[in-house]
């Protein structure tokens, strides 16, 4: 790790496996070990779509802008930060494939999620075109 000169004041990280949410307190112990963070720093966790807008859209010259996450790497429904409508018959096992946002300078809103599970069939919209896509490059 590159040396800082000064500690670290916060820490966001976007989740994306079970893994990871199910060892969240050895890891958040291993960032405070590794990086020279303030004793009273918090690290936030952030649903995993949820983390490519703040990214992307804070730095972006725009004033307004619509966000559409479609990587099939999610988060899984239990473990959403953002407020949101799901559709009905989501439960918590499944994983965010497709995320919809409306951003504006201070506020991203996420406006629908397309979940990936067994009781909601295959996705669609956005997310029919990503397996669409997948199958082709896999098939």
């Amino acid at each position: 790790m590159p040396i800082l000169a000064e500690p670290v004041d916060l820490v966001v990280e976007g989740y994306s496996s079970d893994t990871e949410i199910e060892n969240l307190d050895a890891y958040r112990a291993e960032l405070r070990e590794t990086l020279h963070l303030r004793p009273e720093a918090p690290i936030v966790l952030v649903s995993h779509h949820l983390s490519h807008p703040y990214s992307a859209f804070p730095p972006s010259p725009v004033e307004r802008a619509a966000g559409l996450v479609v990587d099939a790497q999610g988060s899984r429904v239990r473990d959403l930060t953002e407020e949101v409508d799901l559709p009905p018959g989501a439960g918590g096992h499944m994983l965010e494939v497709a995320s919809f946002y409306r951003c504006e300078r201070g506020r991203i809103e996420c406006l629908a999620k397309q979940p990936l599970g067994r009781r909601l069939g295959p996705p669609g919209g956005p997310g029919l075109l990503l397996r669409a896509w997948a199958a082709r490059c896999t098939g």
